[in-house]
């Protein structure tokens, strides 16, 4: 667990393990996705091909997001659900999910507090990268990621139906 106290508020993230938490994941992950569905490929009939197993992942939460292949986090502010992050093990890579944010808590260093509980996480059983996707028009979490050290690379060699609206970020750990 990991707190952070911004201006007068308080950021705790927690490993995700209670059913309430999870449930909670599942909350703002489906928040996040409908958000991003709407706004950035408002067009769309079906949903990003990123998006096509969600209901699948969600319904088996923790699954591949647990100690020691891969890990859950979920933030609050001031005691009230916030934001989440994840991620799964390839070799000896974390893939994270990435994490979605309550826009009531934007602004309030959620994102901050879980990139680094999520790198630090990594670094502590032996992952020698974290690799994500993003899409490019989510420029407040790229500005997250780029202050933690990640840089930018080539998303197809990351994930098959990578998109050119998305990005690709790795950061080295240790």
């Amino acid at each position: 667990m990991a707190d952070l106290e911004g201006v007068g508020t308080m950021v705790t993230v927690v490993s995700a393990r209670t059913r309430a938490e999870l449930q909670a994941i599942r909350t703002l992950v489906r928040k996040f996705a409908d958000w991003a569905t709407g706004t950035i490929v408002p067009d769309a009939i079906e949903p990003p091909p990123v998006l096509a197993k969600l209901g699948e992942e969600l319904a088996n939460l923790p699954r591949k997001y647990t100690d020691p292949e891969g890990a859950l986090f979920l933030a609050s502010v001031d005691g009230q659900v916030a934001g989440c992050i994840g991620g799964g093990m390839i070799i000896t890579v974390l893939r994270s999910l990435g994490f979605g944010s309550d826009s009531a808590s934007r602004g309030h260093g959620v994102g901050e507090a879980l990139v680094q509980q999520l790198l630090a996480t990594a670094w502590s059983v032996g992952h020698e990268q974290v690799i994500l996707r993003s899409h490019k028009g989510m420029t407040s979490a790229r500005h997250i990621y780029h202050r933690a050290r990640f840089a930018d690379m080539d998303g197809v060699g990351v994930c098959p139906e990578f998109i050119d609206i998305e990005i690709a970020m790795a950061r080295a750990l240790g």
